[in-house]
């Protein structure tokens, strides 16, 4: 396994800017990810958090997925007041989901890691959030690897449409997850890592499991030797120590409102876009009813709360939404923009491992930091990687492709590589040819006539017979010329899918089951050593 760095285009302008120019966006963030750790590491460590009762909550939810002692330690460590959370957070895909998943995970541990020896009085204990209050099922219900046939294939699991509204992690895995294994079997060339790693992840997706119960044990199948906490925040004593918070939202939804629209109209002041649309009425929390079904909390013009459903609007009182509060909080989910304050309002939070999308949001939901009276912690970037193997970078290296420009022009890049291989000038110089030939025996058929006439018709035929020859040497030429840009047609757009699946980075498609079946399983662990602790350039792993 090699490592290199690569420099790519950034599409988001704010997260580019963020890595590149933080000047251009420091007002929207309240620390430098690449400055000094000190400020928010005391700030952060004076942040009042219910640290007892988080640790019971965390210490029942890991032993429950079988955590390994490392896991345990790090969570008794909590208690400190010198112990501070480095944290991130995904959906729970179904088997751990795209590979950021997993680069978000490595980041975080090799962070907490440095900042151990950086700053040795204090704990930085590494903890992976688990969103699975969304419902939004088909975020996570799918996996996509490259088959025996170099083939992009995508396995997806189904849902009732009753089902449509139903938190993540009131879910649970049925029968057809059982059903993968044979066609994952069936989909792959057989390895020697090929039973080992399918017993790993159909041991944690079995059926019947909750999708967070499945997840959490995966991830720490693979990374609770390094100490990661997993976490559920839907569970009911986490909601609990949420309360403050959700009753402050609803205090004040209007004047929540207007945080968020001066914020973004700061941004549009220097063209930076939006990643969250906030829509004027809704407000940051949504409700699960009776039917297991959640919907966001919305306040009309009178300051009435309604509950949005897909048919229409449900009034909701806020005496009894004040009341749901109090006594079933659980009830109560974030939405993308709370979730994060939810998180540093109970963890003492100094870092959160971030995308580039997550990145760019943070700027907009700094308002609600200043709100809500909360120091925002660090926002990392994740490691953004593209796994290249072997069979690709000898494609790389046979059509001669510049790395750097095909990560520049990427989808474009197959039009631009058509551009350079048409051999306009070999087909040129082949008329030319002709035409030159052509006239030679038109010469030679002039001078045959002035010596002797009667030879007239026997140059003709000579001239047809080599005309027809010439001609069949050229197609020969011309169809040999159009297989071979025909064949690094084909390699081209192989090494394009293996890059960029979908059109997008391999990271943000492919599941990490393709290389472990293939490259085994200290694939992670190789990954965790050789990726360094700076994120800031793309990450290029040559297998």
């Amino acid at each position: 396994m090699e490592i290199r760095k690569l420099q790519v285009s950034e599409s988001n302008s704010l997260f580019d800017a963020y890595i590149n120019d933080f000047g251009k966006v420091k007002d929207f963030y309240q620390f430098n990810y690449q400055g000094n750790w000190e400020t928010i590491i005391k700030k952060r460590g004076d942040h009042q958090s219910e640290r007892k009762k988080i640790a019971r909550i965390m210490e029942r939810q890991n032993k429950g997925w079988n955590a390994p002692q490392q896991v345990h330690e790090n969570i008794s460590k909590l208690d400190s007041q010198n112990s501070l959370v480095l944290i991130t957070g995904q959906q729970a895909g179904v088997f751990g989901g795209p590979l950021y998943t997993i680069c978000k995970i490595i980041t975080t541990l090799k962070l907490a890691n440095w900042l151990s020896t950086q700053y040795s009085d204090y704990n930085f204990i590494p903890c992976f959030w688990m969103e699975v209050d969304d419902h939004d099922f088909k975020e996570i219900n799918h996996i996509h690897f490259f088959n025996k046939n170099n083939e992009l294939r995508r396995l997806e699991l189904t849902q009732e449409s009753v089902d449509e509204l139903k938190p993540i992690h009131s879910r649970q895995l049925h029968s057809e997850i059982s059903g993968w294994k044979a066609i994952i079997e069936d989909e792959f060339h057989a390895t020697e890592f090929m039973d080992d790693i399918l017993k790993t992840f159909f041991e944690a997706y079995s059926e019947q499991r909750s999708y967070p119960d499945a997840f959490a044990r995966l991830i720490l199948k693979f990374f609770g030797k390094y100490g990661l906490v997993v976490f559920d925040p839907t569970d009911p004593e986490m909601k609990k120590l949420g309360r403050p918070l959700f009753s402050k939202v609803i205090g004040a939804p209007f004047k929540i409102q207007e945080q968020l629209k001066e914020k973004n109209q700061s941004l549009a002041e220097l063209n930076l876009p939006e990643q969250i649309q906030f829509q004027p009425n809704q407000t940051l929390l949504f409700y699960t009813d009776d039917k297991d079904q959640r919907v966001r909390i919305d306040v009309d013009e009178n300051g009435d709360f309604l509950l949005k459903y897909n048919n229409g609007y449900e009034k909701l009182a806020k005496s009894k939404l004040m009341n749901i509060i109090e006594e079933t909080p659980e009830r109560l989910s974030a939405n993308v923009a709370l979730r994060p304050l939810f998180q540093d309002y109970v963890l003492p939070t100094v870092g959160y491992i971030a995308g580039p999308a997550e990145v760019a949001y943070f700027a907009q939901i700094g308002a609600l930091y200043n709100y809500f009276d909360l120091n925002m912690p660090v926002i990392y970037p994740r490691h953004r990687i593209t796994i290249i193997e072997s069979k690709i970078q000898r494609l790389i290296e046979k059509l001669e492709i510049d790395i750097a420009d095909l990560f520049h022009r990427r989808s474009d890049y197959l039009e631009f590589f058509i551009q350079q291989k048409q051999n306009e000038n070999t087909f040129n110089e082949i008329e030319a040819v002709k035409a030159e030939i052509t006239q030679k025996l038109n010469q030679l058929e002039k001078i045959v006539e002035e010596v002797d006439p009667t030879l007239v018709n026997a140059i003709q035929k000579t001239e047809q017979k080599t005309r027809s020859n010439i001609e069949q040497v050229i197609n020969k030429i011309t169809n040999s010329l159009k297989q071979n840009v025909a064949t690094e047609m084909n390699q081209l757009k192989r090494t394009l899918l293996f890059l960029f699946p979908e059109d997008t980075y391999q990271e943000r498609v492919i599941n990490i089951i393709y290389f472990l079946i293939k490259y085994g399983p200290d694939f992670i662990h190789n990954l965790y050593e050789e990726l360094p602790v700076d994120t800031k350039r793309h990450h290029l792993i040559y297998l």
